[in-house]
């Protein structure tokens, strides 16, 4: 959930209703399919009316796990996908499906209707995002988990190696969605997930989550990415 300064609710998460509402002129009016489809919900300052309503997804799984708002009212969105079909842009960083499961992040447009961006992100085994926030120009900030030994990093990354089982990530995405600014594993030999990041306005991440296959353990920590403001 996210709120913007006008006081209008966003909503995002999975549903498995044919029946979901929409509103006219939504992105996606029409259940896709599968086992569940992501939403994305506005709802009016005083929760009298839906001001857009939209499903997000391809035929098979999708589910939405974090959602930002911008200073334009347009809303980011990250999740995961076994789609090979889910929406993706011209352009967009990773257009093709890669494999096991995939993590998305995409930047619906103001009114609900269209995309300013989607793209895929992941390896060839399985990702998921837990949270994402907007850093300094628009520069989308996302954490998740993944098993991919694949997963793509930066050359500049904390970590660019997997450390075993499942490892947290974050990232970076440019403004136009069209590149990876920073990415970098977090992780250590048992399981790893980043659940949950905040950006300041120093293009600084800091991450939370959680780690340990028997003991588990919460942590938190800060990610000197200083990606910039630059796409």
């Amino acid at each position: 959930m996210a709120v913007d300064p006008d006081g209008h609710a966003y909503l995002t998460g999975q549903t498995t209703s044919s029946g979901f509402p929409t509103t006219p002129g939504a992105f996606s009016p029409i259940y896709n399919g599968g086992l569940a489809d992501a939403f994305v919900v506005k709802v009016a300052p005083d929760a009298s009316a839906l001001d857009y309503s939209t499903y997000l997804g391809g035929d098979q799984f999708d589910d939405a796990r974090g959602i930002a708002i911008d200073g334009d009212g347009n809303a980011f969105v990250a999740g995961r996908t076994d789609s090979l079909n889910f929406p993706t842009t011209d352009g967009a960083y990773d257009e093709g499906y890669n494999g096991g499961r995939d993590a998305f992040v995409t930047k619906l447009t103001a009114d609900g209707d269209g995309l300013g961006y989607s793209t895929y992100v992941g390896g060839t085994a399985e990702e998921e995002s837990g949270g994402i926030a907007l850093g300094p120009g628009g520069l989308a900030f996302v954490t998740g988990w993944t098993i991919s030994t694949d997963f793509p990093t930066t050359p500049d990354a904390y970590d660019p190696t997997q450390n075993g089982d499942y490892d947290a990530f974050a990232l970076a995405l440019s403004t136009s969605g069209s590149r990876l600014r920073y990415s970098t594993f977090l992780g250590t030999p048992k399981t790893d997930y980043g659940r949950g990041i905040v950006a300041d306005g120093s293009g600084n991440a800091y991450v939370a989550g959680y780690n340990g296959s028997v003991n588990v353990n919460a942590f938190g920590l800060k990610l000197g990415l200083h990606a910039g403001n630059a796409d």
